[in-house]
């Protein structure tokens, strides 16, 4: 029998993509859908991706009560025939991460800078482990990288999505830190499948660096000519200045041994194949 999958956040960049991919139910602010009334009980699998995300930390205060109370509904809805799948991020591991060549799932978190979006993110894994272990119901945290898709409407996406944009209507790209920053990137179908294999796995717990790993990791700078070439536009709108982002990771590349341990699962993708479509 398929199984019925939920997703929250349904209609943003990444839920729009999920969505899709799982043929599941979106449940969105944008659709009129209001998580904190919802009734989940007939879902086999919920995908919670609905958050508020500001990493410069203006709506801090909102991302944090936003993001827990979305968390904690979760929580409190999800029952023992379930599964979840917390879509949290890259972000809660903070400058800890730059200590390793591939980051490992034991990277510390412990704070040190880290946004208030990343917090309120890394506080609802807590919440949700804590209600996983009392209830019983299936939990999946899968700490992501740079996962992209095609810009929808309403949902410009991240960075790899804007710079796309930004060359195809041949503006200038001004990269800051001289573009050097290192990050791995992965398409959402990937991420679908990273999904597919926790549902399927039987796992009842799962923490888990979804990326694109080292062999689809690079510079911004590299991503941004790579992506200039494959759109036919000239490298030299590709600009780099040396100003550094604050509180932004320099080096970020996921690990994915456990990945490939726990649910035989690694990217397949071809990378110039997968941001001709951005």
């Amino acid at each position: 029998m398929k199984s019925k999958v939920l997703v929250t956040g349904g209609q943003g960049y990444l839920g729009i993509c999920l969505t899709d991919f799982f043929q599941a139910a979106s449940l969105s602010r944008r659709g009129g859908g209001d998580l904190l009334a919802a009734d989940v009980s007939a879902y086999d699998t919920i995908i919670h991706c609905a958050a508020v995300i500001d990493k410069s930390g203006g709506q801090g205060t909102l991302c944090q009560r936003a993001n827990l109370a979305l968390a904690a509904r979760i929580a409190g809805l999800a029952q023992p025939h379930q599964t979840v799948i917390y879509t949290s991020t890259k972000d809660v591991y903070g400058i800890h991460a730059e200590r390793f060549q591939t980051v490992p799932e034991t990277c510390p978190t412990a704070y040190q800078g880290q946004s208030p979006y990343a917090w309120s993110k890394r506080l609802g894994e807590d919440i949700l482990l804590a209600a996983a272990t009392q209830k019983g119901f299936r939990l999946g945290i899968f700490r992501l990288a740079t996962v992209f898709a095609p810009a929808t409407p309403d949902n410009p996406g991240g960075w790899v999505s804007k710079f796309a944009a930004q060359l195809r209507k041949g503006g200038e790209l001004h990269l800051r830190w001289s573009g050097q920053q290192v990050r791995d990137i992965l398409p959402v179908g990937e991420l679908g499948r990273a999904c597919q294999a926790f549902i399927a796995s039987g796992r009842q717990f799962g923490l888990y660096n979804v990326g694109g790993g080292l062999k689809n990791s690079g510079t911004l700078k590299e991503f941004a000519l790579m992506l200039a070439e494959i759109h036919r536009i000239p490298s030299a709108l590709v600009q780099t200045r040396p100003d550094p982002v604050p509180g932004d990771q320099f080096r970020y590349i996921s690990d994915l041994t456990r990945l490939r341990q726990e649910l035989d699962w690694e990217p397949t993708f071809d990378l110039g194949g997968a941001l001709a479509m951005v």
